[in-house]
């Protein structure tokens, strides 16, 4: 990824704004569905072959995954949301553990009426996939793992504490460069897109309760992904070997059937960094 690729990416960021509330006010890539009483934003790409449901991490939305949805919408029926508290969700947490965040996801998949789908998760949302593997095995088809959570024990609970904190330019500018292998790809339009969605009314103290809840002095309290071999299931697991949040050597702890990809050059955000490596992986993942 270049620092245009990247500059593309925040061009098409989209705040969100509390006067855009109606529907017909929204980008048309996007749409809202209510579930359980909390406005979800998700994307629909592609209208073909499996369906895929992508989970973004701590702090993130589906935006994370714009250099992958029209990849994986060539060949797929491919939907990704804004988990409650990100992105233009309304903030509200439906819980504090990945049990109660994955069933939310499990009633957002009723709401849209998908059935069954291919789970790929990024940090948070991979062990939010893997926790929903192991309680609802009947709506997942394949689980693909990018950096994730709930694999094993570290995490820089420093980078979540710090973000979910920061308030200007000058404390994000170093925990957002810890994302990437190359931190010169941190522009000022990209730490400046990620400061207006932390300055929005409550996301600081929804953000602080969430990793509090799950990350504490360095430490996962929940880790499903270590339970998955006895599921069944297909799984991907895909690591940027330069990942400062969540180390890859956690990748040792998917079950011996996974395939396991460990990416030079790339950090936190792998699918970002080295979307067309991930790309290719996935396409295959999901072709069984």
């Amino acid at each position: 990824m270049s620092e245009a690729d990247l500059d593309a990416f925040v061009a098409g960021y989209v705040v969100p704004v509390e006067a855009e509330r109606e529907e017909d006010a929204a980008p048309s890539a996007y749409r809202f569905v209510d579930v359980g009483g909390i406005r979800v934003r998700y994307a629909r790409q592609g209208d073909v072959g499996p369906t895929v449901l992508l989970l973004h991490g701590f702090g993130g939305d589906l935006d994370t995954w714009l250099f992958n949805l029209e990849a994986l919408g060539e060949q797929s029926t491919v939907v990704a949301l804004d988990l409650p508290g990100h992105g233009q969700s309304d903030r509200t947490l439906p819980g504090r553990t990945l049990g109660e965040l994955g069933r939310f996801v499990v009633r957002f998949l009723d709401a849209v009426e998908i059935e069954r789908a291919h789970l790929v998760g990024h940090s948070l949302g991979g062990a939010i996939a893997a926790q929903m593997v192991l309680d609802r095995p009947d709506r997942v088809e394949s689980l693909a793992l990018i950096a994730s959570a709930g694999l094993g024990d570290e995490i820089d609970t420093a980078y979540t504490e710090g973000f979910a904190a920061a308030q200007s330019r000058r404390e994000l500018k170093p925990l957002v460069e810890r994302l990437f292998a190359r931190p010169e790809l941190v522009t000022r339009q990209l730490l400046d897109a990620v400061l207006k969605y932390k300055r929005l009314d409550g996301v600081s103290e929804l953000l602080g309760e969430l990793g509090g809840s799950l990350f504490a002095q360095g430490r996962q309290r929940e880790q499903p992904g270590r339970r998955l071999g006895e599921t069944g299931k297909r799984i991907l697991v895909v690591w940027g070997a330069d990942d400062r949040i969540i180390p890859a050597q956690h990748a040792r702890q998917a079950p011996p059937s996974a395939t396991v990809r460990i990416i030079e050059g790339a950090g936190h955000m792998v699918q970002m960094e080295k979307a067309g490596e991930v790309n290719v992986l996935l396409r295959r993942h999901l072709l069984g």
